[in-house]
C-alpha cells in the first residue's frame, strides 16, 4: 500500500496595515510620530487638495476620518490627503501632517494554511 503524501497550501493571505508613523522633532528630541484614533475610535486625515481657498489643511471642514487604518492608507495613497500622527515628549503632545512620501508602513500578514493530501 503506497504511502499518502501531504502538503501544505496556502489558501488565504491577509495584508493588513499594522501602523503608520513617521520620525519627527519636538522641541529638539527625535521622535516617533504615530497614527493614533481619536476619542470617537477614528483615524484623522486632512485634505490636501480641494479644500476651500483661504483654508489650511488642519481647519475642521477639511478633516476627513477613516473607521481603519487600512482605509487611512488607502485614502493616503491617492495623494489627496495628509495623514494626522501624533508624538509626545516628556508630556508634550503635538501633531504632524504627514503625506504618503513621509510615512513609514507596518504590516500584519495572516496566512490560512490547508494541509492536503496528493
Amino acid at each position: 500500500m503506497p504511502l499518502k503524501r501531504y502538503e501544505w497550501i496556502i489558501i488565504w493571505r491577509n495584508k493588513m496595515v499594522k501602523s503608520i508613523s513617521g520620525k519627527g522633532v519636538i522641541y529638539g528630541n527625535e521622535t516617533l510620530f504615530t497614527c493614533k484614533p481619536n476619542r470617537n475610535g477614528l483615524f484623522e486625515l486632512a485634505r490636501k487638495h480641494g479644500r476651500a481657498a483661504g483654508t489650511r489643511p488642519q481647519d475642521s471642514q477639511n478633516k476627513v476620518y477613516a473607521e481603519s487604518l487600512d482605509e487611512a492608507w488607502n485614502l493616503l495613497k491617492t495623494e489627496k490627503f495628509y495623514i494626522v500622527l501624533t508624538g509626545q515628549v516628556y508630556g508634550i503632545h503635538r501633531k504632524s501632517l504627514r503625506s504618503v512620501e513621509s510615512v513609514d508602513i507596518e504590516y500584519d500578514t495572516e496566512i490560512r494554511s490547508a494541509c492536503v493530501s496528493i
